[in-house]
């Protein structure tokens, strides 16, 4: 199937499952974010007790989220060395293939927000796309920030030579795709697996740990937290995690559309994660209080504890 070149003014939630949508997008497979976001690896979280390490309760890795990607579409992908020039981008790129690429936002023209160090290794996700008639490179960003946080979207050509040097990781995705059957179906199962804490086989054993699966991770990692005092970068990481999977969810339950009551306590629960999200942002970036800190925490796991006793509806009934 050959993919278009052309971009579009879509604006994700997540520089990583927005960049995975567009790329479905422009092979015929045409689905919302908050079920690209579990077709990857969605929902699958696990955190080891106890942990200061940076890779606590987020997905597994980011190859593995494009091989399950790839996998539920019906695509095919390919994790390629790192192209170090403008050639061997051309000779990756094709009419048929798209490259998802990781690379240092700093060297995007086009990304106005500053950067915070917070964050020891910033990562972004995008579309790098090869046109062959006008022999050069367009990038498809649906995920980009201005200096007052404000999210935007942008397509445009850019100048490769400088850039490939900054590529970190680069995926081939090909082939024709498929939507999955019953994506709905599909994500009930995802959040099921979350609430009974299934076990994923992508968590490598660590001694003197042990390893907690689904909410029961979330719960004991907030038990930790509260007990010890985190780091600021903890509290972002934790935004980021409750972004990319609370968040999401909501725009699932709110396709649902049960009865008012059920709509009514989904937007009041979509509106308190959204509002814990800032809160762990602002405290994140400031300077610490252990205090604010644990106040921050103790929304989470209050929150936390009403989304179980709301989501038990959503298991009993599913769609």
């Amino acid at each position: 199937m050959k993919t278009s070149i052309c971009g579009n003014e879509y604006i994700g939630k997540s520089c990583l499952f927005s960049s995975l949508k567009a790329a479905a997008d422009k092979f015929g497979i045409c689905l919302p974010e908050y079920i690209v976001h579990s077709m990857s690896v969605g929902w699958e979280v696990a955190y080891q007790s106890p942990n200061r390490c940076e890779d606590f309760l987020l997905f597994p890795n980011i190859k593995l989220a494009v091989e399950q990607f790839a996998l539920h579409a019906q695509l095919k992908t390919d994790t390629v060395n790192l192209p170090q020039d403008t050639e061997k981008l051309i000779q990756l790129a094709g009419e048929n293939s798209i490259l998802l690429i990781v690379v240092d936002p700093s060297v995007l023209p086009y990304m106005e927000r500053t950067f915070d160090s917070i964050i020891t290794r910033e990562m972004h996700f995008l579309l790098l796309l090869y046109d062959t008639k006008d022999k050069g490179f367009y990038v498809q960003d649906p995920y980009t920030v201005d200096k007052k946080g404000n999210v935007k979207s942008y397509f445009g050509a850019i100048e490769t030579d400088d850039f490939a040097q900054h590529i970190q990781q680069c995926y081939i995705l090909s082939g024709s795709g498929k939507r999955i059957s019953d994506p709905h179906r599909f994500i009930y199962l995802k959040i099921r697996d979350f609430l009974d804490g299934k076990e994923y086989s992508w968590i490598p054993p660590k001694n003197d740990t042990v390893t907690y699966f689904g909410i029961h991770g979330c719960k004991k990692l907030l038990c930790d937290w509260m007990q010890t005092p985190c780091f600021n970068k903890d509290l972002v990481r934790l935004a980021f995690f409750i972004k990319t999977n609370f968040c999401y969810v909501f725009d699932f339950f709110a396709c649902i559309q049960r009865n008012a009551k059920w709509n009514i306590e989904c937007r009041t629960q979509k509106d308190n994660w959204n509002q814990i999200y800032f809160r762990l942002l602002r405290n994140g970036y400031r300077k610490p209080d252990e205090k604010a800190n644990i106040e921050a925490l103790q929304m989470v796991k209050d929150e936390l504890d009403n989304f179980e006793i709301y989501i038990e509806e959503f298991i009993r009934k599913p769609v």
